[in-house]
């Protein structure tokens, strides 16, 4: 009989005294008089040993890091990679780039197209990490550049009514035959449909927010309806073993609706939240205002993100994440903030009830003392606390 982390921490004792501790988001100093939050039942699939390469209690690894040598820093001075994030391509202007290639060839991949994946992100991280020992998250778009503006979302209703199918079974039966070329166990493949499509008038939808198209407001219902026969037409290529995130941007809360208005039930299997503190988060109130989307800033707050798990009983994850490093974005705390999100991404599931999956910091320059005199301090902290094993320590 297996007895899970959890398990062992309420038959200990150790569990109490989690629950005992001040509850993220809540001010100093006040009693934390909330109940245990329950716990998560599904299967804990992202704990798989074999994928630990880091030792880490969870999958932790990079987000837009795409060459060899900026993988190979980023083991020597934090860890081995247990998975990586992005997407293989910016721009395509076909339906046959979306799918790979032309309709009915999938043995055929054409250069430039989302399926060819050598010497971009996802292709470097396939051949840096061994076959199967990890997890590739692959950027994926469900629509051609520049169609949702072009129509104002309503492609969105010709994707939800069956128009292009094929497409996407052919996106399915092309990264199915890409994992298994290179010896990859299909189950190591998540995709995050649409990065950020709140903020893409491109490819997802918007309400006119930061210059974007103008779409109707039941361009939420297409977008829902058409990213469930999505991923199905998606898994009729590819098998079952894909998992699939809904990942938008926290930025942009479209229509002043919340985020279950346009996700699919039953469709995703995680469910992200693009984690960039600007320079408007200048302390521990300003933090605990953006995970609770009350910063001012009109976005969407992690706990929201968390809430929408609860209610579907899936994990939470961080494919994106980082505190700013942009010039005029700057979060210039990066030390207390690389703190304050590991305490809250460990005490998740024993708070909410809901298990945080992964995570993937964004960009080599996190590892770049030079930026501001703030950020020094913090990349050592985010060596510290993201610590794991190293090819100068052990073996992969």
């Amino acid at each position: 009989m297996t007895v899970s982390r959890r398990t062992m921490m309420k038959m200990t004792g150790l569990g109490l005294l989690a629950a005992a501790k001040p509850a993220i988001g809540r001010a100093a100093g006040k009693e934390d008089t909330s109940a245990v939050a329950p716990a998560f039942n599904g299967t804990r699939w992202w704990e798989n040993p074999e994928r630990l390469r880091s030792g880490r209690k969870r999958p932790s690894g990079i987000m837009n890091w795409s060459t060899p040598e900026s993988l190979q820093k980023y083991e020597k001075e934090v860890a081995y990679l247990d998975c990586g994030t992005q997407r293989s391509i910016n721009k395509l202007p076909t339906w046959e780039a979306l799918a790979g290639g032309p309709l009915g060839e999938t043995d055929t991949v054409t250069p430039k197209s989302q399926l060819d994946w050598p010497g971009t992100p996802i292709g470097v991280l396939m051949d840096h990490i061994p076959a199967g020992k990890g997890w590739l998250i692959w950027g994926v778009w469900a629509m051609i550049t520049g169609e949702a503006a072009k129509t104002e979302g309503k492609v969105w209703k010709d994707v939800a009514d069956g128009k292009f199918d094929p497409y996407y079974v052919d996106l399915g039966t092309r990264a199915k035959k890409a994992l298994q070329a290179k010896g990859w166990p299909l189950d190591c493949l998540l995709l995050r449909w649409n990065k950020e499509f709140n903020q893409e008038d491109s490819y997802g939808m918007t309400d006119g927010q930061n210059s974007s198209k103008k779409m109707p407001v039941d361009v939420l219902d297409w977008y829902k309806e058409a990213m469930g026969r999505v991923i199905a037409k998606f898994k009729e290529g590819y098998g079952a073993g894909s998992r699939h995130i809904f990942s938008p941007a926290r930025n942009f809360r479209l229509f002043g609706k919340p985020l279950d208005t346009f996700f699919t039930p039953g469709a995703y299997d995680l469910i992200s939240v693009s984690y960039h503190p600007s320079s408007k988060v200048k302390n521990r109130e300003d933090w605990e205002k953006m995970i609770h989307g009350t910063l001012g800033d009109g976005g969407y707050g992690d706990l929201e993100a968390v809430e929408l798990c609860k209610k579907h009983g899936i994990p939470f994850c961080h494919d994106e994440w980082s505190p700013r490093f942009e010039p005029k974005l700057a979060c210039k705390i990066p030390a207390s903030v690389f703190q304050w999100t590991k305490d809250f991404w460990d005490s998740l599931e024993e708070k909410h009830g809901v298990p945080m999956a992964f995570d993937c910091v964004y960009h080599a320059n996190t590892l770049n003392p030079s930026l501001y005199p703030e950020w020094a301090e913090g990349v050592e902290v985010f060596k510290k606390l993201w610590a794991g094993k190293k090819p100068s320590t052990s073996a992969a």
